[in-house]
C-alpha cells in the first residue's frame, strides 16, 4: 500500500472512531428496512423528489438512555430524506416536525412510506441555530394514533427543567445501530434567548447520530408536551442543544406555516382533535 493510501485509510479510521457522519448527496441508494411503531417493519425508500442537502453541523449523537416502547410513543417516527435517516414527530393529522438539517428546504422526505414536503424556518439559511422544519404529508399519517401537542408557553424550557429526549439514533458514540427507539432525560442548563432560540441540556443522557429532529418533552409519558427539536450535540462537553418551540421566533414560524398550508397542528390555534391531552 502506498504512503498516500495508508494516510487516507488512517484518516478514514479516525473519522469513523470519532463518529463523524457521512451524508450521501448523490448516487443510487437501495431501500432500507427499519422497525416502526408497534414493532412493525417497513421499507423506507430514498425519495427521488428530495433534494440533496449538506449537513451544516454534527448530527446529534441518545447515549445513556434506555429502550422506549414504541407503542407509548406512536407519534415518534423514522424520517428519511436524500439517503439520510433522522427522527421526526407527528404533531397533526398531516403535520410533521423535524430538524431543518435533515431535509432540504422545499424537499420531500418519507415517513412510513408517506411523502412529506418540508419547509425550513426562514432564518435557517443564514443562522443554523434556527434548525427546525415543518412538513406536510400527502395523506394522514396515523389516523388511529394520537399526535403530540406543542407546549406553546414561552419559558417552558427553563433552567433546571428535566427534558425527556427521544430518538431512533445510535446508543453509543460512533455506533451504527440506527432504528431502535431510545428514551432518556437531561436537565436544562441554559435557556433560549431572542438571539439564539435553542436551549441546552447538560448532564444525564445525550443524543446520538440519527436522533436529529427528535423531540424533547416536558411532563410524564402519559401527559406530555413537545418542548423542542434535537439540533446538535457537543460530545466533549456532554451538551445537547434543542430548538425551543416556545421561543417567539419559532412560535411565529409554526403559526405562519400552519396558516399558509391550512395545516392542523396540535396545540396551535385551539386544535386538539386526536391530540395528546
Amino acid at each position: 500500500m502506498s504512503r498516500r493510501s495508508k494516510l487516507s485509510a488512517a484518516i478514514l479510521a479516525l473519522l469513523s472512531a470519532a463518529g463523524c457522519d457521512k451524508p450521501t448527496t448523490n448516487g443510487s441508494m437501495s431501500n432500507v428496512s427499519v422497525p416502526g411503531p408497534g414493532g412493525n417493519t417497513s421499507t423506507v425508500p430514498p425519495t427521488a423528489a428530495a433534494t440533496a442537502f449538506q449537513m451544516t453541523r454534527p448530527s446529534p449523537k441518545i447515549v445513556g438512555g434506555g429502550p422506549a416502547d414504541p407503542a407509548k410513543w406512536t407519534a415518534t417516527r423514522i424520517f428519511a430524506a436524500a439517503g439520510s435517516n433522522c427522527t421526526a414527530t407527528v404533531i397533526g393529522p398531516k403535520t410533521v416536525l423535524t430538524a431543518a438539517h435533515c431535509v432540504g428546504d422545499g424537499a420531500v422526505g418519507t415517513i412510513d412510506g408517506i411523502d412529506v414536503k418540508c419547509d425550513h424556518h426562514p432564518k435557517y439559511g443564514s443562522d443554523t441555530n434556527f434548525d427546525v422544519a415543518l412538513c406536510l404529508a400527502s395523506s394522514p399519517i396515523s389516523p388511529t394514533s394520537l399526535s403530540e401537542t406543542l407546549v406553546g408557553a414561552p419559558g417552558s424550557a427553563s433552567v433546571g427543567k428535566s427534558v425527556t429526549i427521544l430518538g431512533y439514533g445510535c446508543t453509543t458514540q460512533g455506533g451504527g445501530d440506527f432504528g431502535s427507539l431510545y428514551v432518556a432525560a437531561a436537565p436544562v442548563k441554559q435557556a433560549s434567548t431572542q438571539a439564539d432560540p435553542r436551549y441546552m441540556l447538560q448532564g444525564g443522557a445525550s443524543g446520538c447520530a440519527g436522533d436529529s429532529g427528535g423531540a424533547g418533552f416536558d411532563g410524564t409519558v402519559a401527559s406530555r408536551r413537545v418542548l423542542g427539536v434535537m439540533e446538535s450535540v457537543n460530545s466533549t462537553l456532554k451538551q445537547t442543544w434543542q430548538v425551543d418551540l416556545a421561543a417567539p421566533a419559532i412560535i411565529a414560524f409554526v403559526k405562519s406555516w400552519g396558516a399558509g398550508h391550512a395545516a392542523q397542528i396540535c396545540g396551535v390555534g385551539g386544535y386538539a382533535a386526536n391530540c395528546r391531552s
